[in-house]
């Protein structure tokens, strides 16, 4: 699934790549469900902020750093 899973984290409904029985299903639990939508739309809201701003990437890059330098695998 590539990157996906780790970009939406617990913010959005992963499906596999090309199963439209499973768009399908995500989507429809999503019109019927209010609460889960609000729940995910908050989630997404605070994943955003927290590591897709300038400074929440910045502050990766500066701990990735020195991990780097020293020779060490990135988890």
């Amino acid at each position: 699934m590539g990157g996906v899973p780790e970009a939406v984290g617990d913010a959005g409904l992963i499906v596999r790549p090309r199963d439209v029985l499973g768009v399908a299903s995500a989507l429809t639990r999503l019109l019927d469900d209010a609460p889960l939508r609000a729940r995910l739309g908050r989630a997404a809201r605070e994943r955003v902020m927290e590591l897709f701003t300038l400074d929440g990437c910045l502050d990766a890059y500066r701990r990735a750093y020195p991990l780097v330098i020293a020779g060490e695998a990135l988890s």
